[in-house]
């Protein structure tokens, strides 16, 4: 928590959260008074709160991958199809299964 955050920390904040299992968070705090009451403005700014999905999402491929698996399980299989003696041009499995 800090009134600022310089680029330092943000650029070394943003790389530390690339990494599974990291999640570090800058929250910037600016106080105000009003009729001698202090109030606290409080706003997350790393990671950006309508980003933080995406970035888990991310991040978790990423260590997918670094681990040899793969999130993203799509088959990209060519098939080649013969009708009637007539071969079509290779199709993956949604098109093929349409012609």
């Amino acid at each position: 928590m800090s009134a600022d955050f310089g680029r330092e920390i943000t650029t070394a904040v943003l790389w530390l959260n690339r990494f599974d299992g990291m999640d570090i968070r800058c929250i910037r705090l600016v106080p105000y008074e009003i009729q001698g009451t202090v109030f606290l403005d409080i706003q997350q700014v790393i990671p950006l709160p309508e980003a933080a999905d995406y970035q888990v999402r991310l991040r978790q491929k990423d260590a997918a991958r670094e681990r040899g698996t793969n999130i993203d399980s799509r088959d990209f299989t060519r098939y080649h199809i013969i009708v009637d003696g007539r071969e079509l041009p290779d199709e993956n499995k949604r098109n093929a299964a349409a012609d």
